[in-house]
């Protein structure tokens, strides 16, 4: 996964407009997140998500999983991909 920023990313997060209430809009998301990260850590969040996903692959009737909860698990992993990524980037921001 190429995870460095490229010129297309950063010049369009550049050229963002903060003008029109965009600012506070970000004040607001970032309030949000903080309030979350107040009521569980990522931590909590990604071990109960890990938890139901161990669930599914070490359950006996593997068999049994359909491809929709084959979707549901990637699902899963994308949202703890995402929390952890979240997490650490309001952590970072907390810092400045």
């Amino acid at each position: 996964m190429n995870t460095l920023p490229n010129s297309k990313t950063q010049s369009a997060i550049g050229a963002f407009d903060f003008s029109n209430g965009s600012e506070h809009a970000l004040k607001q998301q970032f309030e949000i997140i903080r309030a979350f990260f107040l009521t569980d850590h990522a931590s909590e969040v990604i071990t109960s998500l890990n938890a139901m996903v161990e669930y599914f692959l070490f359950s006996e009737n593997l068999a049994n999983v359909t491809p929709a909860m084959r979707e549901d698990i990637v699902s899963q992993l994308l949202v703890v991909t995402f929390i952890a990524k979240l997490e650490k980037n309001y952590n970072d921001m907390k810092g400045m």
